[in-house]
């Protein structure tokens, strides 16, 4: 907190300074979230246009954490002048309630932006809406994948035939039946669920690579209950038995960022991993740490899938499911929000449409894999992805997206 208000000291210090040469006319604070490589972006590549149309200087201040955010949003004043915060999805309503984020309809004209939220990805505005009210535009959406490595799970596929009998023994004791009644590991990894991780899984923990055993599946917080609702008992078995078998690297409990898990990757201690399709982007594109060079030799290697289904651990007494679940239960990101305290609200909110603007879009989906918040840019992303090595991952997030909604609707039925 101390280092916080100590960095806010030295913007406002710096911003007098500015104030008092009338050069730029408005200095401007953008708190955001992410990786060095796309604040250079940013800075080098974006802004200059913004401000030298409005004559104003933009300054980007990246947080780590939530409670950062949160800290530097309650410590704001007219004088710090955080002008713009990108909000991570889970912070969005609660901001908006404590009044620190301003809706946009008290900002602009009900005709402009109705106009302007025509652009976006309807799915992806309406996590900034609450109580009929437009708080946010999208700024980036994460969905999570499977990334894996071809041939290492090739090789426990084969070797599958081998382990049946003893990985069905382990789960006889815990369910009662084994492995599900006429259970089939599929050749496609689309096609997983649990049970089918769980077989893999066991495999390579077992099998000696580079002279070693070690859980090879990286999957932080994948077993997270408050993903999963009602579903949570049945996650928390899965839990217990992947543990139980080691099954999951040891990372998966320990790192802080989604660096160690690259590393790993690299070092060939982790085959598999339950990634945001941004990650996967990292693994094979490289990052600051990397020098911007691959954490995989073999690109041809990378396999990227949708993330398995759920599926109950438990089994009736005929050996079958006992439900099918969701692939997944929630998809992050992050929305542009305007700070109440901000005195030109008007500026800000031509600043989200700036950095939001078709072009903007695309050129930042095609350099960091993500996936773009506009829907045209989103419609029409796909040939553009296909002529790099993303065009598997990126068809994977979109389905999953898709996957998402519709078991969504399902349910709101």
């Amino acid at each position: 907190m101390k280092k916080l208000l100590l960095f806010l000291a030295f913007f406002c210090l710096f911003f007098v300074s500015c104030g008092k040469n009338n050069n730029p006319k408005s200095s401007l604070v953008v708190l955001i979230n992410s990786a060095p490589a796309q604040q250079r972006y940013l800075r080098d590549e974006v802004i200059g246009g913004f401000e030298k149309l409005y004559n104003c200087k933009i300054y980007f201040l990246n947080y780590q954490t939530n409670e950062e955010l949160i800290n530097l949003l309650s410590s704001d004043s007219v004088n710090t002048r955080i002008t713009l915060a990108s909000v991570p999805f889970e912070l969005m309503e609660t901001l908006a309630n404590e009044k620190k984020i301003t809706p946009l309809d008290d900002i602009v004209s009900e005709s402009a932006l109705r106009f302007d939220v025509e652009t976006y990805f309807e799915k992806f505005l309406n996590f900034g809406k609450f109580d009929d009210k437009y708080y946010y535009f999208p700024h980036k959406v994460e969905v999570p994948v499977l990334f894996y490595l071809k041939s290492k799970i090739g090789d426990a596929a084969n070797k599958y035939p081998n382990y049946r009998k003893k990985i069905d023994a382990i789960l006889k004791t815990e369910n009662g039946f084994g492995l599900p009644n006429d259970y089939v590991l599929e050749e496609n990894p689309n096609e997983w669920d649990l049970y089918d991780i769980f077989v893999i899984g066991y495999i390579l923990a077992n099998e000696e690579y580079g002279k070693e055993k070690n859980g090879r599946i990286f999957a932080k917080d994948a077993f997270s209950p408050e993903l999963y609702g009602e579903e949570t008992q049945e996650t928390l078995l899965w839990e217990k038995y992947f543990v139980a078998n080691n099954i999951l690297n040891k990372i998966s409990y320990s790192q802080d960022s989604p660096l160690q898990s690259y590393l790993a990757i690299k070092n060939g201690d982790v085959f598999m991993a339950y990634f945001s399709q941004n990650d996967c982007f990292n693994v094979v594109e490289g990052t600051d740490e990397s020098r911007m060079l691959p954490y995989i030799s073999d690109l041809s290697d990378v396999g990227v899938a949708l993330v398995p289904s759920l599926a109950s651990f438990s089994l009736d007494k005929n050996g079958n499911l006992v439900k099918s679940m969701r692939r997944i239960f929630s998809i992050n990101g992050f929305g542009w929000g305007i700070p109440e305290s901000v005195k030109q609200k008007e500026l800000a909110y031509l600043l989200i449409q700036y950095l939001n603007n078709r072009n903007h879009n695309t050129k930042e989906s095609i350099r960091f894999g993500a996936i773009p918040v506009r829907e045209d840019v989103l419609l029409n992303m796909r040939n553009i992805y296909d002529e790099r090595w993303l065009g598997e991952g990126y068809a994977t997030a979109i389905y999953q997206i898709a996957d998402f909604f519709n078991s969504q609707k399902e349910e709101e039925k």
